[in-house]
């Protein structure tokens, strides 16, 4: 993980994203008592989120695919997939830690979430992790979402309903 950043030591709640670092991740409680855990995929650059490379306060955000009943620390985390990933302000990693900010980094950054930069018009791209990789064909267009920016506390409720902590709060019944 080559970065001109040095690794801040932790635990500590970011003010910008200055001291981010990829694969740095914080601890998101559950309403169920259960914990997930939330990670740094990069911060914008002229490679990653070229529309926001000057921002110093928004960062790609990913959910990891964990939950347990204890804090998340690097051992346990290490080789876990993705569950999601979005744009999102620094203030979030302090709102859906309960304050704890970042409390660890991970060696090896979880890859492979594709997303669309845009529905429509030209310069339409895939996504991976929030870095553009290729232009988008037209299945790719079809099937993948568009890239979201996430609210300050997007990254708890997405835990809370992956997980099973919080029943979706609308669920569409399509059968009728």
């Amino acid at each position: 993980m080559p970065s001109n950043r040095a690794d801040k030591p932790v635990p500590f709640v970011p003010r910008s994203n200055a001291s981010l670092l990829t694969g740095q991740f914080w601890p998101i409680p559950l309403d169920n008592g259960l914990f997930a855990a939330g990670v740094v995929l990069g911060v914008p650059s002229e490679v990653t989120l070229p529309q926001h490379a000057g921002s110093r306060r928004l960062f790609v955000a990913g959910l990891l695919d964990w939950h347990g009943p204890d804090l998340p620390d690097a051992h346990v985390l290490e080789g876990t997939a993705l569950r999601g990933c979005g744009t999102a302000h620094v203030t979030s990693i302090e709102l859906t830690s309960a304050g704890r900010g970042i409390v660890g980094r991970l060696v090896t950054v979880p890859s492979g979430l594709a997303y669309l930069s845009h529905r429509a018009g030209p310069g339409v791209q895939v996504l991976i992790n929030g870095r553009p990789d290729h232009a988008a064909s037209a299945e790719e267009r079809e099937q993948l979402e568009v890239w979201g920016t996430w609210g300050l506390t997007y990254v708890q409720g997405l835990a809370n309903t992956s997980f099973g902590a919080t029943p979706p709060a609308c669920v569409l019944d399509r059968s009728k």
